[in-house]
Formats: structure tokens, C-alpha cells, sequence
């Protein structure tokens, strides 16, 4: 619903203005992990998610969750980065649940352009 915005190859392009941006990510048995939107027009770090632990010992899930504002005086394209302390194939970046033949969903970007 943003005007110049769009979503292709996991990317976000938006156009400038100022945002508010709320995230999500899940983990599994990865220990420390800790999501980010990346802006990969200047590689830097636009927002920082919170730290989490999703202990690899105790089959443990949770969240790393992400909000904040910011602008930008140009087009820009950002990325949700997910950082984890130790790699797991197959599921470290969510379970699969299998319910009622419903998509899978592993992160959530919301994004309103305030000004």
C-alpha cells in the first residue's frame, strides 16, 4: 500500500519518507540469535532486533522481535537479516507446523510510512 514500494527476492525497496517498521523471527536450537533490517543500498544496519536464546539442549523456540523508526532521504532496499550463535539445517529458522495444509510462515516485516 506504499506508493514506490515494493517486495522481489526477499527484498524490500521503499521510497523516501520516514517508517515504522515491526518484525519477527522465530529460532530453534540455535542458541543466541537476533534479527536486523539490513539496508543493502549502504550495508549498514537500520534497526536491531532483540537479543533471544533458543537453548539447543532443551529444544527450545522463540522469537527475536524487531521495532523502530527511521527515514530515508532516497530509495532504498533493505533485507530482514537473521543472526544465529550456532547453525541448524532443516529448522533453526522456524518448525514447520503441517497444520491443515496451510502455508508455512517463518518471519513478519510490517512497515507504515508515517511522513
Amino acid at each position: 500500500e506504499i506508493t514506490g514500494a515494493s517486495l522481489s527476492s526477499n527484498q524490500i525497496t521503499l521510497p523516501a519518507g520516514t517508517y515504522f517498521v515491526s518484525a519477527r523471527a522465530p529460532a530453534f536450537m540455535v542458541n543466541a540469535h537476533k534479527i536486523f533490517l539490513y539496508n543493502t543500498t549502504d550495508s549498514s544496519n537500520t534497526l536491531i532486533g532483540s537479543s533471544s536464546y533458543a537453548d539447543s539442549t532443551y529444544q527450545s523456540a522463540n522469537d527475536s522481535v524487531l521495532f523502530g523508526r527511521f527515514t530515508i532521504s532516497a530509495q532504498k532496499v533493505f533485507e530482514l537479516k537473521h543472526d544465529v550463535g550456532t547453525s541448524r539445517s532443516g529448522n533453526g529458522l522456524g518448525v514447520e507446523t503441517n497444520l491443515s495444509g496451510a502455508v508455512e510462515v517463518y518471519a513478519e516485516v510490517l512497515i507504515w510510512k508515517v511522513s
